[in-house]
């Protein structure tokens, strides 16, 4: 399996991942929902915010991860440690792997590059965010020596979730569940998540 830095030459390959990743979640909730179109997916990969890492099998796109150097919005709130700050620490952000290659070990892999990769910037701290039940995820992270410090609530938007609701890229297990959640939900969304970290 090769491994590198996406640029704006993968992005079409990197949308249909993310249109693949979403049909096949077992939950909605498990992925915070962004944009899928090719155009806004080419400003995520160009974005200097983002390390974004691709894994390739037979030159085809099969899983990607990235490093948030803004650490999203959780840097300064309780749920990460008091020591870590924009300098010194780096967010494992968005993780998706095609339905064809789950359960291979790869989002491991990718921890385990990104986690070069931050050393080599200098990065003292690394951390993800992780939907509480998805198993799969923190199980990944365990595994690669990251310890959980905390859980928060993050809410999102409904519409959000409604926009995907309607798209029809959901298989029916997904659909139901999503639909329960907004059910539950009197607004907006509160999603779960538990932060894991480790120092490098």
């Amino acid at each position: 399996m090769e491994f590198r830095q996406l640029s704006e030459q993968d992005a079409k390959e990197s949308s249909l991942l993310i249109v693949n990743m979403y049909g096949n979640l077992d939950n909605l909730e498990w992925f915070s929902p962004m944009p899928y179109d090719e155009e806004n997916v080419k400003n995520i990969l160009t974005n200097p915010r983002y390390f974004v890492l691709g894994a390739f099998e037979d030159k085809k796109l099969c899983a990607l991860s990235s490093l948030d150097f803004k650490c999203g919005k959780l840097i300064g709130q309780s749920c990460i440690p008091p020591y870590c700050s924009i300098e010194n620490t780096v967010e494992i952000g968005f993780t998706m792997v095609n339905s064809n290659f789950l359960g291979q070990g790869i989002m491991k892999r990718l921890i385990e590059q990104l986690e070069k990769q931050a050393q080599l910037l200098n990065k003292k701290y690394i951390f993800g965010k992780v939907h509480i039940d998805n198993l799969a995820s923190y199980i990944s992270f365990i595994h690669s020596g990251f310890k959980e410090y905390s859980r928060f609530d993050k809410e999102v938007k409904r519409e959000d979730f409604e926009a995907f609701l309607s798209s029809g890229l959901l298989k029916a297990t997904t659909l139901n569940k999503a639909k329960n959640s907004l059910f539950h939900a009197t607004n907006n969304v509160i999603v779960k998540y538990a932060i894991l970290i480790k120092e490098i």
